[in-house]
């Protein structure tokens, strides 16, 4: 595509991105990310740092990859490793969420607790749900169907469905 002249953006590497099925081809990506500054973009970070999770890449190297590479934490992007974290190592993934509240001005969404959810659901421990369910109400999202049953799927892992009503 490049060798013809044809121009890329933001669009063309999202899209790139989400069709690598190898890890050595996304470092390439990265590299063009870099080169054409996109790694400012929150919508590239995040499909970049969800790639390189998903292809089997460290999940600590994409956390220091936002960090160092975009400037921006926004919830978007915290969404991005938070997900990363939740599916590999979901403790980590809400000490982060606990990170985020602390560091990220804006407040959590649908979208990042139902990470979180997940990240509970993977330790399987009451205290756990509890605890995020509880932000879940505080940020008036109880009424959220995808968080809903979310959250009786966790309770459900640690034999306390009950508590999810």
């Amino acid at each position: 595509m490049r060798s013809l002249g044809v121009g890329f953006d933001r669009s063309t590497l999202v899209s790139v991105a989400n069709c690598l099925c190898l890890l050595e081809h996304f470092y390439p990506l990265h590299c063009l990310a870099i080169k054409f500054g996109l790694v400012i973009d929150v919508e590239v970070v995040t499909v970049l740092v969800k790639v390189y999770s998903d292809l089997g890449g460290d999940v600590h190297e994409c956390y220091k990859f936002i960090l160092e590479t975009s400037g921006s934490q926004d919830v978007v992007s915290w969404i991005g490793i938070i997900t990363a974290f939740a599916e590999r190592e979901p403790e980590e993934a809400l000490l982060l969420f606990s990170k985020f509240s602390w560091e990220c001005l804006d407040d959590p969404d649908r979208y990042i607790f139902s990470s979180v959810i997940n990240a509970c659901a993977g330790l399987a421990t009451e205290w756990h749900c509890s605890t995020v369910h509880a932000q879940v109400m505080k940020y008036r999202f109880e009424n959220d169907t995808i968080l809903a049953n979310a959250l009786i799927h966790a309770y459900s892992r640690c034999g306390s469905v009950e508590l999810s009503m």
